[in-house]
């Protein structure tokens, strides 16, 4: 089988979620996960980018499937479902990333300036973020 680096063309699309920006209270395990992937992602970008191969993270902000409903992850949902995203608009934007030269695409777009303004301001963002995500778990 030739792989993509030896054909020196490609493009990986990896799937994390706003959740690799941003800690919350009562999704840890999850959270872990995302920060992974976006830090994998990120680093075969820079691994990759001599050779043609292209790799880009779709970070949606919360889609609204089943999978909190598992036992494994508590079995419960936080009440986060007014932030949820539809299946159909996220699979759209994983499509649309394998023709993006970008490394991260965040799902909506505004996800994106919320993790610029948790990262140039953390003192300011960490409060909120930490009652919000609290009042959601209660």
């Amino acid at each position: 089988m030739t792989r993509c680096w030896q054909k020196k063309s490609g493009h990986i699309v990896n799937v994390a979620s706003l959740a690799a920006s941003f800690g919350v209270a009562g999704l840890s395990a999850y959270c872990a996960s995302k920060f992974a992937m976006l830090g994998f992602s990120e680093s075969l970008y820079h691994e990759l980018a001599g050779i043609g191969v292209q790799v880009t993270v779709v970070s949606p902000i919360a889609v609204k499937t089943n999978f909190f409903d598992r036992e494994s992850v508590g079995g419960t949902m936080a009440n986060y479902t007014g932030y949820a995203l539809d299946p159909k608009s996220v699979s759209k934007a994983i499509l649309a990333a394998a023709g993006s030269s970008r490394l991260e695409i965040t799902v909506p777009f505004y996800g994106r300036g919320a993790a610029w303004f948790k990262h140039t301001l953390p003192y300011i963002v960490q409060p909120i973020v930490d009652a919000v995500s609290r009042r959601q778990i209660r």
